[in-house]
């Protein structure tokens, strides 16, 4: 296996240092972010088992059901009022 690992790793001989350090760069730049992505995924997933976090989860679902709720009433508002009645007043 480890007599695989130079062709793997070789630089081709059209392609400028610059250029492969640019893209080794990038490769860095990216992986440390999902990186990050992945331990705040992890902090957020051990908060969401404490209690605080059960409970913070709860009134979350609470509250977006309560915003959808309100979405259809509001949307359903203007079909159930006629316009000519509000108009009259």
């Amino acid at each position: 296996m480890s007599h695989f690992i130079p062709y793997i790793y070789s630089i081709p001989d059209n392609v400028p240092v610059s250029q492969e350090l640019e893209g080794l760069e990038a490769l860095e730049y990216q992986m440390s972010r999902n990186l990050e992505t992945l331990r705040e995924r992890h902090k957020a997933e051990k908060f969401g088992k404490t209690f605080k976090g059960m409970v913070y989860n709860v009134f979350g679902r609470l509250f977006a059901v309560y915003c959808i709720i309100r979405i259809i009433s509001v949307s359903a508002l203007p079909r159930m009022v006629d316009v000519r009645e509000l108009t009259a007043l």
